[in-house]
């Protein structure tokens, strides 16, 4: 009985190079940016009813609170759903509460305190809007503006 082997009869390798067509060239930083740029304006950290946290939150955009947290929060906008709550200290631009927070918080922009919302703690904020309801306790005070004013030196009262 004879074993048959098959012969290759491919003895050259084949290769084939192919260049995209219609591409345009963007410095690799700028597509960076971009992507960097999409992420933050879409991301959005929601705390469901029921989850319960406990540690620090550091977020780039908005941070949705309907559970409950026990920690430090820093983002750009916060906001404390009526079944939410938090206790902490909390830095943000804006912040949103229907629920309840405390600790130490501050609001560089807007703190809006809804009927249903209870805030307690040392707060300090740009400008503050409480609705009918809304209730505030604790050492408040207002975040100075971070424009400058100038004053002219060479000036003299006449």
């Amino acid at each position: 009985m004879s074993l048959l082997r098959p012969k290759n009869i491919y003895k050259e390798k084949i290769e084939a190079k192919f260049a995209p067509i219609n591409t345009i060239d963007f410095p690799k930083e700028q597509i960076d940016k971009n992507k960097s740029n999409e992420k933050k304006k879409n991301s959005t950290l929601m705390i469901g009813q029921g989850v319960k946290i406990t540690g620090n939150i550091s977020a780039d955009n908005e941070v949705i609170i309907q559970g409950s947290v026990e920690g430090d929060v820093e983002c750009d906008s916060i906001h404390v759903d009526q079944s939410g709550k938090i206790n902490g200290n909390i830095k943000s631009k804006t912040m949103n509460i229907e629920g309840a927070a405390e600790g130490e918080v501050n609001v560089e922009d807007v703190l809006t305190i809804k009927s249903d919302g209870k805030l307690s703690g040392k707060i300090c904020y740009g400008r503050i809007q409480i609705e009918e309801g809304g209730q505030l306790s604790g050492e408040t005070s207002v975040a100075e503006r971070k424009e400058k004013e100038t004053k002219p030196d060479d000036w003299k009262a006449l």
